[in-house]
C-alpha cells in the first residue's frame, strides 16, 4: 500500500492505493461500526464500496470472527437484483473488509430526507413508494429463503436500502448490510452511544427506531422481526419522517392514520389495502404478523394494482446462476479469512464450472501447493493447460510468472513478465512483479550451471560382449559430497578419489579394483572410510595415508571377523561417518551393523543381525537401523535402544539426520507398495513419530539432504528430478529437472544459497528460492443486471443454435456457440459444452481447445494394455492383481474379480498370476481378459459369472495383448510365442491360429481388429507389423520396422496403420504400397499407446518421459501436432481412448487411474 500513515483501517484517505490495486477516492460514512469508503478497482476499472471496521472495535477474536461470518454470510446471498452485491470479504491491514457493490445514487434515507422520493404527481409518488416497498420485500425474500437456514437481517432500515438509478433514469432497490447488525451487537464495546452519532442509529446490533419489540427486549429474533422493521421503513415512506424513536411506537402513528388523524409531518396518505397489511405487520405478537416475505409482497402487489390503477409492471426476478468468477471470488475470501476447507468447496464449485478457469486454477493451486498438497511442478502443470484453454492469454503469463516467482525460477518468470508487459502495459500488479523482478526483490536470477566431471572413466562406460562387440556398461560410480559442496568422494569400478567440483580436478586418487566399494566423507573431507569388499578402511587426506584397516575375509581368521559373526563371503553393505569423522558405523560382511573408533580403529559397539545400516547421526551419538520386518529403531552408540517404530516400510538407503541431530528423513513407500519408496518420511528423533510425508517423487528418492538449520530438505529421485521441500508447511517449494541416476547425490550447502546434485555424469547447481509470494487474483465482479444480461444472451444463443442443429443448420448451430463460448465465464458453462458436443457427431473436429481431468480412480500396478475404456466413458475396466470395473461418473466400482474365481468379491484372494490384458466388449456388458499363464475369460459385468473360460494350452503361456471383435463374438489373443489366436467366446471354441511373426522370445505387443471383422493388424517386437485376413488367417502384408514397435492401430477406412516403438517415432503405414509415408520424429518420451480418434482424422498417442508423461493429439495428414496433454504421471503403462476422442484414460504403476476430457474444436461445415 503506498500513502498510508498508519497502519489503522480508519488511516485511509482520499488518494491511498491500497493492496497496489485499490484506489481510495472518498468516504461515504461512519458509523458506529466503522467507515465506509469508495474505492476503484485499478486493474478491473469498477468502483467499490468497502466497508471496515473502527480500530478497536472489537473486543476479542470472537467478535471479530462474527463480523466475518455474518459478512460472509451476506456474500453467500449470491447476486440478486434486489440486494446489494457483496463481492468479498479480505483482510487488508489486519482488519476484515466487506467489499460490496458501489451505489452512487444513494439511500432511500437519503432519498426521503432529500425529497427525491416525492419528486412528481402524487400518483407517481404513490406508484414510487410501493414499487420500492415490493423490491424491498423480494430482496428480504430472497435472503429468508436462500438456502436451508435463510439469513434474517436484523436492521431492515431506509439506511440500508440504496436506490440504484440506470442510465434509463428507473432505479432498482438494493437491500444491504446483511448480518452486519449482529456483527456490531457483539462487537460493541459498551452499550452507550457512540460520540457523534445519531441516537437512533444502530444500538447494540439494531436501531430502535426501526427494532421489533421482542428485538428491542433483547429477545430472540427471526424473520418476523424483519417484517416489523420493514413496515416501520414503508411507514417512514409515506410519513416522510420518523416523529417515533423507537420501532414499538410506529404502531400508534399507523393508528392514527387509521382513524384519520393524519399529522402535520406526513406527507403521503397511505392506501387502505396497505394500511391493514402493515397493521398485521407491526404486531406485537409475531406470530400475528404475516408468515412470510413472499405474503407480504404479494399483498404489495395487488395494493399497488388498486392504488395505481394499472398491474405492477414488474416480474420477480431471480438471483443469478453464481459463475466460477463469482465462486472463485467467494474461495478466495474464505482462504484470506482462514477458512481453507470451505474454500476448497468454492473453488471446487467454480473448476466444476469451468475445469479451466485461470483465476480459480491459481488460487486453489496456490492453496493446495502452500499446504502440501500440489508439487510445484504440479501447479505449474495445470496452469500451462489453463494458458492453452485461454488461448495464451495474458492473464495467463501473468500468473504462471507469479508462481514461478515463488518458487524460485526468476528466470523464466522474467521472461514471461516480459510479454506481458507489451500485452497489458497498464496493469499495476505486472508492473509491481517486474519491480520485483528487476529491482532485486526476488531471488538469485542465476541460472542452473553445470560441469561434466572425469571421475566415471571412458574404459568403464563399455564392455565387450561375446561376440566382441561394445556394450555400454552400468555405471558401479558413487558420489558422496563434503559438507560445503565444494568437494566430492567418488568411487568407481577401479579407484576411490577426491575430486573439487570447481576446478574439476582430482585431488586425491587411489586405486581400488575392489568389485564392492561403499564410501563416506567426514564433513570437512579430511577423513575417508572404504567398504572395499570384505575390508573396512579409514583414510586420513590431510596425512595422505591410512589409518587403519579390517579384514573380514575367511582365510584372515581374525578374531574380530569371527567375533561380528561375518561370514567371509559378503561384502561390506554400508558404511557411515559422524560429521567430524571420529566416529564410525559399519554393516559389516554377512554380519551386524558395528559402531567404530574411526581415530584407532577399536570397534565400539555390536548392534545385531536383523537389520540395515540407515543413518549415523552428525554427532556420531545415534544409529537408525531398518528391520527386514519394516520396523524402524534408534540406538544410541553406547548401546541402548531409544525407541522402535513398526511398519515404518522405509529404505536403508538413503536416509538424512538433520545437522542438530533431532530428526531424520528417509524414503519410504507409498501405502501398501513395497519397495518403491517414492514417498519421504520425516520422524523425530526424540519420540520416534512421524512429523511428516512428503509426496511428490514419481519413482524411487535415492538421495536426501539437510540445510543446516533444519528447516528445508533436498531430495533426489529416480524420476528425473531434485526437490526442495519445507517442513513447516510439508510444501515441494522448487522441482529441479536432473538425471534419473540411482548414484544422484544431492546436498544442500550450508550459507551458499544453492543446492548441488551430483552423478556419474557431473555436477549442477541450482540457485535456491527467496522469500517471494504470490498474490491472490480476483476475478472481475459482476452486478447481477450484467450477469443476467449474459446468462439470458447466451440462453438466447444456444436456443437458437439448438433450433438451428434441429433444421440440419449446422454451420449456423455452430457459429451460434462460438459466439456463446466467447462469453466471458460460459466458453465451458455445462449446457453450452453440451451443445457444442452435440455438433461433434456431423462437423469434423480440427483441433483441440483444451483438456481437464474429469475423474482419478484408484491406481493398480497395472500391466501394458490392462485398462480399457468404454465408447461413451462412462465405464473403465483395469486390472493388476484383481480385474475391475468402475462407474466414471460416480467412481463406484461395480464389479471386481480375482484371477482363481469366477465369483464377483470383495475378499483378498491368493492369485495365481496377474492380468495382463483386458477390453470391454462393444455392448459394454462383458469384459475379456488374459492371464500370464494363457487364461482366457469373458465376464459378465451385470450377474458377476464367467461365461467364458479357456484354459487351452494354444492360447499359450504370457499371453498378452487381446481384442473384441466389433460384433463382440470373436476374440483375438496373442502368445509369446509368436501365434495369434481367434476365438469364438461364446463356446470357447479355437477358430483359427494365425502365425507369422518372428522367433521365440519376439512378443505380440499389440493387436487391433477393424470394425468390418475381417482384418487386424498386430505388432511385435521382432521390429515388423502385421496385416492378417481373419477368414482365411492368411498374413497379407508384413510391414518392415526399423525398430521394435511397441502399439499398433488401423484406420476406420482400413487403409491406413499408425505404429510406434522405442526410437521415440510414430510411422503412418499405407497399407495398399506397404511404405511408411510419415514419421513423427524426437518425442518427448518413448510412444506406448496410438489409437485412431474422431473418424481418423487424429492419432491419439501416450508417451511415457520423466518426469511426466503425456497424451499427445496427432494429424497423420499434416504430421502436426495439435494438442500435449500433461498427465503428471511418470511411465504410463497404458491408456485407452474413447473412438469419438473426447474422453482419454492414463494409468502407471502406483498411481491413480485418471480420465481426461477433451474439448474440440470444430470446422464450420460437415465435411
Amino acid at each position: 500500500m503506498t500513502g498510508m500513515r498508519s497502519e489503522e483501517p480508519s488511516a485511509w484517505r482520499v488518494g491511498d492505493v491500497i493492496d497496489d490495486r485499490y484506489e481510495v477516492l472518498a468516504e461515504l460514512g461512519r458509523g458506529g461500526m466503522g467507515v465506509v469508503h469508495r474505492v476503484r478497482d485499478r486493474e478491473w476499472g469498477v468502483d467499490l464500496a468497502v466497508k471496515s471496521p473502527r480500530p478497536g472495535r472489537f473486543q476479542s477474536v470472537g467478535h471479530r470472527d462474527m463480523f466475518v461470518n455474518e459478512a460472509e454470510a451476506w456474500v453467500g446471498l449470491g447476486l440478486h437484483p434486489n440486494v446489494c452485491g457483496c463481492y468479498s470479504v479480505r483482510l487488508l491491514d489486519g482488519a476484515p473488509r466487506v467489499f460490496a457493490e458501489y451505489v452512487a445514487s444513494g439511500s432511500l434515507a437519503d432519498w426521503i430526507a432529500d425529497g427525491r422520493l416525492y419528486a412528481g404527481e402524487l400518483s407517481e409518488v404513490r406508484a414510487r413508494i410501493l414499487d420500492v416497498a415490493i423490491q424491498m420485500a423480494w430482496g428480504l425474500e430472497h435472503a429468508h429463503c436462500h438456502d436451508a437456514g435463510g439469513l434474517v437481517h436484523q436492521d431492515v432500515k431506509p439506511a440500508n436500502v440504496l436506490l440504484d438509478v440506470g442510465a434509463d433514469a428507473a432505479f432498482t432497490a438494493k437491500v444491504t448490510d446483511f448480518g452486519l447488525a449482529r456483527a456490531r451487537a457483539g462487537a460493541s464495546v459498551d452499550g452507550g452511544v457512540p460520540e457523534g452519532a445519531s441516537a437512533v442509529v444502530s444500538w447494540g446490533g439494531m436501531t430502535l427506531a426501526y427494532a421489533s419489540p421482542e428485538q428491542a427486549k433483547g429477545e430472540r429474533v427471526g424473520r418476523g422481526s424483519d417484517i416489523y422493521s420493514f413496515a416501520v421503513s414503508v411507514l417512514e415512506m409515506f410519513t416522510g419522517g420518523r416523529t417515533w424513536m423507537v420501532g414499538p411506537v410506529a404502531t400508534e402513528v399507523l393508528a392514527d392514520h387509521r382513524a384519520g388523524r393524519r399529522r402535520d409531518t406526513d406527507r403521503i396518505e397511505i392506501p387502505a389495502k396497505v394500511v391493514a397489511l402493515l397493521d398485521r405487520c407491526l404486531r406485537r405478537d409475531r406470530a400475528a404478523r404475516p408468515r412470510s416475505m413472499p405474503e407480504v409482497a404479494s399483498e404489495l402487489v395487488e395494493a399497488y394494482r388498486r392504488t395505481v390503477g394499472e398491474a405492477y409492471p414488474r416480474h420477480q426476478p431471480v438471483a443469478a446462476d453464481l459463475r466460477a468468477d463469482e465462486l472463485n471470488n467467494r474461495g478466495l475470501s474464505l482462504l484470506d479469512l482462514g477458512r481453507p476447507a470451505q474454500a476448497a468447496k468454492a473453488f471446487e464449485a467454480a473448476v466444476d464450472i469451468d475445469p479451466r478457469h485461470l483465476e480459480a486454477t491459481y488460487n486453489d493451486g496456490l492453496r493446495r501447493w502452500r499446504s502440501g498438497a500440489l508439487t510445484d511442478d504440479a501447479l505449474i502443470s495445470r496452469l500451462e493447460a489453463a494458458r492453452t484453454a485461454s488461448r495464451d492469454s495474458w492473464t495467463a503469463r501473468y500468473l504462471l510468472a507469479e508462481v514461478n516467482l515463488e518458487r524460485g525460477d526468476i528466470a523464466t518468470a522474467d521472461a514471461l513478465l516480459g510479454t506481458v508487459e507489451e500485452m497489458a502495459p497498464e496493469q499495476p500488479k505486472v508492473a509491481s512483479a517486474l519491480r520485483t523482478v528487476r529491482e532485486g526483490g526476488a531471488p538469485d536470477r542465476s541460472r542452473v550451471t553445470s560441469r561434466p566431471m572425469g571421475w566415471w572413466p571412458a574404459e568403464e562406460r563399455w564392455v565387450s560382449d561375446a561376440d566382441g562387440l561394445k556394450v555400454p556398461q552400468a555405471p558401479r560410480t558413487k558420489v558422496r559430497l563434503t559438507a560445503d559442496g565444494r568437494r566430492a568422494l567418488v568411487s568407481s569400478r577401479k579407484y576411490v578419489g577426491l575430486w573439487d567440483l570447481h576446478s574439476g580436478q582430482c585431488l586425491f586418487r587411489r586405486d581400488e579394483p575392489h568389485y564392492y566399494k561403499e564410501i563416506d566423507v567426514s564433513a570437512d573431507g579430511r577423513f575417508v572410510m572404504c567398504g572395499l569388499d570384505r575390508q573396512l578402511h579409514l583414510w586420513d587426506l590431510v596425512r595422505r595415508r591410512r589409518l587403519w584397516r579390517v579384514d573380514f575375509n575367511e582365510e584372515s581368521g581374525s578374531s574380530t571377523s569371527r567375533w561380528l559373526g561375518a561370514d567371509g563371503r559378503t561384502p561390506v553393505s554400508a558404511v557411515r561417518l559422524s560429521a567430524d569423522g571420529r566416529v564410525a558405523a559399519a554393516q559389516t560382511g554377512g554380519g551386524s551393523v558395528t559402531i567404530w573408533d574411526a581415530l584407532t580403529g577399536e570397534l565400539s559397539l555390536q548392534l545385531g543381525q536383523q537389520g540395515s545400516l540407515a543413518a549415523l547421526s552428525p554427532d556420531g551419538r545415534s544409529v537408525l537401523i531398518t528391520i527386514d520386518d519394516g520396523s524402524l529403531q534408534l540406538w544410541d552408540t553406547t548401546g541402548a535402544l531409544r525407541w522402535e517404530s513398526h511398519g515404518v516400510n522405509a529404505a536403508a538407503v538413503p536416509a538424512s539426520i538433520s545437522a542438530d541431530s533431532r530428526t531424520v528423513a528417509m524414503a519410504r513407500s507409498r501405502g501398501t507398495t513395497k519397495r518403491s519408496w517414492e514417498d519421504i518420511g520425516v520422524w523425530d528423533l526424540a519420540t520416534g513419530a512421524q512429523t511428516h510425508t512428503l509426496t511428490g517423487h514419481t519413482r524411487r528418492v535415492v538421495s536426501l539432504s539437510w540445510s543446516s538449520d533444519g528447516q528445508a530438505l533436498l531430495s533426489g529421485g529416480t524420476d528425473g528430478t531434485a526437490r526442495l521441500w519445507e517442513l513447516d508447511s510439508g510444501r515441494c517449494l522448487r522441482t529441479f529437472p536432473s538425471t534419473a541416476s540411482w548414484q544422484q547425490q544431492v546436498l544442500l550447502a550450508p550459507g551458499a544459497r544453492r543446492a548441488v546434485a551430483a552423478d556419474e555424469g557431473g555436477v549442477r547447481w541450482w540457485p535456491l528460492p527467496g522469500r517471494y509470494t504470490a498474490p491472490p487474483r480476483l476475478s472481475p465482479p459482476h452486478r447481477h443486471g450484467e450477469l443476467a444480461r449474459l446468462q439470458a444472451g447466451v440462453g438466447t444463443l444456444v436456443d437458437a443454435a439448438e433450433r438451428a442443429r434441429d433444421g440440419r443448420r449446422y454451420g449456423e448451430a455452430r457459429e451460434l456457440l462460438a459466439r456463446a463460448r466467447q462469453t466471458p465465464g460460459f466458453e465451458r458453462a455445462p449446457h453450452v459444452l453440451s451443445a457444442w458436443r452435440s455438433l461433434a457427431g456431423v462437423l469434423p473436429q480440427v483441433g483441440v481447445r483444451a483438456s481437464w481431468q474429469v475423474g482419478e480412480l484408484p491406481g493398480l500396478s497395472v500391466a501394458p494394455c490392462a485398462v480399457d475404456l468404454s465408447s461413451d466413458g462412462a465405464r473403465v475396466v483395469s486390472a493388476g492383481e484383481s480385474l475391475r470395473v468402475w462407474d466414471t461418473r460416480t467412481g463406484r466400482c461395480l464389479r471386481e474379480w480375482g484371477v482363481g474365481t469366477g465369483l464377483d468379491t470383495r475378499a483378498h484372494i491368493n492369485r495365481p498370476s496377474p492380468f495382463t490384458a483386458v477390453r470391454l466388449s462393444p455392448d459394454q456388458q462383458r469384459v475379456l481378459s488374459v492371464t500370464q499363464d494363457g487364461r482366457l475369460s469373458v465376464w459378465s459385468i451385470d450377474t458377476g459369472d464367467r461365461l467364458t473360460s479357456i484354459t487351452d494350452e494354444r492360447a499359450g503361456r504370457g499371453a498378452e495383448p487381446a481384442c473384441f471383435s466389433t460384433n463382440g463374438r470373436w476374440a483375438l489373443t496373442a502368445d509369446r510365442n509368436k501365434a495369434l489366436h481367434l476365438w469364438d467366446v461364446k463356446d470357447g471354441r479355437l477358430a483359427r491360429t494365425l502365425c507369422g511373426h518372428g522367433r521365440n522370445g519376439f512378443i505380440t505387443t499389440d493387436l487391433w481388429v477393424h470394425p468390418d471383422g475381417h482384418r487386424a493388424v498386430s505388432s511385435s517386437w521382432d521390429r515388423t507389423v502385421r496385416v492378417w485376413d481373419l477368414d482365411s488367417g492368411e498374413c497379407t502384408n508384413v510391414l518392415d520396422s526399423p525398430t521394435e514397435t511397441s502399439s499398433v492401430a488401423l484406420s476406420p477406412d482400413g487403409a491406413f496403420a499408425v505404429s510406434c516403438g522405442n526410437d521415440r517415432t510414430i510411422r503412418l503405414w499405407d497399407l495398399g504400397s506397404g511404405t511408411c509415408v510419415r514419421g513423427q520424429q524426437h518425442l518427448p518420451g518413448h510412444a506406448q499407446t496410438v489409437q485412431y480418434i474422431c473418424d481418423g482424422r487424429f492419432v491419439a498417442v501416450a508417451v511415457s518421459s520423466r518426469p511426466t508423461s503425456m497424451v499427445q493429439v496427432w494429424n497423420p495428414r499434416t504430421g502436426q501436432f495439435v494438442h500435449t496433454l500433461d498427465t503428471q504421471q511418470i511411465g504410463i503403462w497404458a491408456c485407452a481412448f474413447t473412438p469419438d476422442g473426447r474422453y482419454a484414460l492414463t494409468a502407471g504403476a502406483n498411481t491413480p487411474l485418471r480420465l481426461w476430457e477433451l474439448d474440440w474444436e470444430l470446422a464450420s461445415y460437415p465435411t
